[in-house]
């Protein structure tokens, strides 16, 4: 399951970009213009805490919105976001899509559906529920209070669940 707390992970975006293992994915100015519009008035920071507050579908619909826009996809630079070491688009692996397709090989191991990649109206369907900006840390939090032992991992090659924002979320 994946647990997230935007107000601390947004902020590691341009910690990330700016300081991973491997390399400043971004110019320095576009690090400063995302790290501004992450703490201007009215700016990311601020809307994620009004969605916190209000938990309002549109208002977290379009805290991700402005935060995507202005701070995630501007510091991810050409490389893959899962693993920064290589270019984006990845060229590992290669494109399964040929052989999920095929009727034979479908056939073959007894698939019952046929596979589609996501849609692209599917991708903003799941945006306009604002769920990507809710806070997920409590819940989090229950399972570790409850006694259930919990493994943490994050690497250091990714860029969207990068090891400085999962951090920051557990140390909250």
């Amino acid at each position: 399951m994946l647990f997230q707390d935007p107000l601390a992970q947004y902020p590691a975006y341009v910690t990330y970009a700016a300081n991973n293992p491997y390399r400043q994915l971004v110019s320095t100015s576009t690090i400063a213009n995302a790290n501004n519009s992450l703490y201007r008035s009215g700016g990311c920071i601020a809307q994620i805490q009004n969605c916190y507050a209000t938990g309002s579908r549109s208002i977290c619909s379009g805290a991700q919105g402005y935060c995507n826009t202005n701070v995630l996809t501007t510091l991810r630079g050409n490389y893959d976001i899962y693993y920064v070491p290589s270019p984006n688009p990845d060229p590992y692996p290669p494109d399964i899509t040929p052989y999920l397709t095929n009727s034979t090989i479908a056939s073959a191991i007894g698939a019952q559906a046929t596979w589609t990649v996501s849609d692209f109206t599917t991708y903003v369907r799941f945006t306009l529920t604002g769920d990507w900006m809710q806070n997920s840390s409590p819940d989090l939090e229950k399972v570790i209070d409850s006694g259930v032992r919990t493994v943490i991992y994050v690497g250091d090659a990714d860029f969207l669940v990068n090891f400085w924002g999962i951090e920051a979320m557990v140390r909250i």
